[in-house]
């Protein structure tokens, strides 16, 4: 009974410096206190789930962290807890790391390519949780339009029938375009799409720059919406024949516009997803160096960079502004970074410039 008692105590314990981790700012201090909750609970899902967000150097590192995340979720469940929440899974509070950690894994599976896999987890937790308080199904249904799974794609909209969010009423569109062509029942779905937001077609068709990172919340009708609309969805329409084309044409007659007003040409920015969906960055893959007209060198990056921090952004002084860009270059430059597959900028600096000069001592480093 006592070792029960202590068990839970733990279990307690751990989770509450998941919640301190998840306040900090500090992302040191998130990687101590998810080694800490590891120590008193091995079963820890979120703990994992931080390590593989937080430590974790390479994608490799960051899916064996993952996956631990996901098998410490199951044995913290037990297969009892299976099939006792199966249904209305997110309901249980003990439940949500093993969704945190399955979803976390699904994304990444998604970054590295392997889209089919992760859409399976995204349907098996949709069996777990059909009441998906995660949003899932937005994330399956961008997958499935990629993976030309129309049929599936069909039933899962069905399934939800009565969202009205941009993620399905665009995607409802789109499947009728894709099944008939420009017809009158998918220009009718457009329109609809268009009334539930009429932000994301200037983010499809890149009128609007997209920001950096994606919104911290997502309003339902706003631009944060579109915004994440476009990051996710974005693949799915340029992989669709004449698709893009025909959400502007519509757009241009439901706003009384002629064609004289000239066609609007995607252009990706260097930095986001690239349109083909082969999960890399357009600079990495289609918009290699030159093909977007630029000469594609770092210093376009970095330039791009500080115009986002600094946008939006009042300053009193210069000197304000100077600290303020000094502290992101820190950040920066000490952060893992995709170019250098997991290295920050001083890692790779310091191994180009320092690792074989013998005074110089990695200890401190």
């Amino acid at each position: 009974m006592s070792d029960r008692r202590d068990k839970v105590s733990n279990d307690f314990a751990a989770q509450e410096l998941i919640y301190d981790a998840w306040e900090t700012q500090s992302r040191k201090k998130r990687i101590e206190l998810a080694k800490e909750a590891l120590r008193l609970w091995p079963a820890c899902a979120d703990a994992y789930s931080i390590l593989a967000e937080d430590e974790a150097q390479t994608i490799e590192q960051a899916r064996e962290c993952y996956e631990k995340a996901v098998l410490a979720g199951e044995r913290a469940l037990g297969s009892g807890g299976f099939e006792e929440f199966k249904g209305h899974f997110w309901g249980f509070i003990e439940t949500r790391p093993y969704m945190r950690a399955r979803a976390g894994l699904a994304g990444l599976l998604i970054h590295s390519g392997e889209k089919e896999e992760a859409a399976q987890h995204y349907r098996e937790m949709l069996v777990l949780n059909p009441g998906d308080n995660q949003g899932i199904r937005y994330e399956l249904a961008a997958l499935l339009v990629e993976l030309g799974h129309d049929m599936e794609l069909e039933d899962l909209l069905a399934e939800y029938e009565g969202d009205g969010t941009a993620a399905f009423t665009y995607t409802h569109a789109l499947l009728a375009f894709r099944k008939g062509g420009d017809s009158p029942r998918s220009r009718n779905l457009l329109e609809d799409a268009f009334k539930s937001n009429p932000h994301v077609p200037g983010y499809l068709l890149a009128r609007k720059k997209l920001p950096k990172r994606l919104p911290n919340t997502v309003g339902f009708g706003d631009e944060s919406e579109a915004v994440y609309f476009d990051y996710t969805f974005l693949p799915g329409w340029a992989m669709t024949e004449g698709a893009l084309d025909w959400l502007e044409e519509c757009e241009r007659d439901i706003n009384g516009e002629s064609p004289e007003a000239g066609k609007t040409v995607r252009k990706v920015g260097r930095n986001e997803p690239c349109p083909c969906g082969s999960g890399k960055k357009y600079k990495k893959c289609c918009g290699g160096a030159g093909a977007d007209g630029s000469d594609g060198g770092p210093m376009d990056d970095l330039k791009e960079e500080i115009g986002e921090f600094v946008e939006g952004k009042s300053f009193e002084s210069l000197e304000q502004l100077q600290a303020e860009t000094d502290r992101f270059m820190a950040e920066r430059n000490t952060g893992p970074m995709d170019d250098f597959e997991g290295l920050s900028a001083d890692q790779m600096h310091w191994f180009l410039y320092r690792a074989f000069d013998p005074g110089s001592r990695s200890e401190e480093h």
